[in-house]
């Protein structure tokens, strides 16, 4: 997407949303709820549904819980209750850890789908990252597409010559997972092959760095002003206090 932003301004004002939402401490779930204005804000300016960013979030959610789920069971004393049923402390910070893993998610997934991979690279290389490091982000990058790719063509053999068990088997995943890691590892190869043939060098490799515009320093200070303000100027404590004042 032309209009947007650079990369190097996103990838700066993505650093500085991730430091203001992971300092929050584990308890505090309902100030982490204004941060939902900005994937709501980005994706509708954008024109990305926030079905597909909640999609693309699932592995992140899934490891977040599983990673927070014993302190249900540890930390059990009562933080308030909703109605008749108590909710722990334990059930706050397992929820808070969820909000903290979408947010930082649904950001990084809307800022990558507007940003190419070179664009990327080249913004990692202005920010003085090591070259060996870009090339290996952007062959990884690649290799995922590589890997997606081998599996649709996979999965479309398998329903075509199985027309009444359209869907993979259970007893098959084996024979299939084994199937797809040799195929990918051939592309993959055929590849790096084909960029040896071309005087492909990762020690002379070069990105053409962006320049930091106008529009990328305005970008920046909006996003990161905004959540520096939203770290430290609790809005709903401020909102409540015109109820319980």
């Amino acid at each position: 997407m032309r209009n947007t932003p650079g990369a190097l301004a996103k990838l700066a004002a993505l650093f500085v949303f991730v430091v203001c939402v992971v300092s929050f401490g584990k308890y505090n779930a309902f100030s982490l709820a204004v941060y939902f204005a900005f994937p709501l804000f980005l994706g509708a300016v954008c024109k990305i549904g926030q079905r597909e960013i909640l999609r693309k979030s699932i592995p992140a959610l899934c490891l977040a819980f599983f990673a927070g789920f014993a302190n249900v069971f540890v930390d059990t004393k009562t933080a308030f209750k909703v109605f008749s049923f108590g909710v722990s402390f334990g059930m706050l910070s397992l929820f808070t850890l969820l909000l903290k893993a979408y947010l930082c998610v649904a950001v990084s997934v809307i800022f990558a789908k507007t940003t190419p991979a070179n664009d990327i690279a080249g913004a990692l290389a202005k920010l003085k990252i090591p070259c060996i490091v870009v090339v290996q982000i952007m062959l990884t990058i690649r290799y995922l597409n590589c890997i997606c790719s081998e599996a649709s063509r996979m999965a479309k053999a398998y329903a075509l010559r199985s027309p009444m068990h359209p869907k993979i088997k259970f007893a098959h995943y084996s024979t299939m997972l084994a199937s797809l890691f040799t195929r990918t590892l051939a592309r993959a190869n055929s590849i790096y092959n084909a960029m040896q043939c071309r005087n492909f060098d990762v020690r002379n490799f070069k990105r053409q760095t962006q320049k930091f515009t106008v529009k990328d320093a305005a970008f920046f200070a909006c996003f990161a002003g905004a959540s520096l303000f939203f770290r430290f100027f609790n809005i709903p404590l401020f909102i409540e206090s015109f109820f319980y004042d």
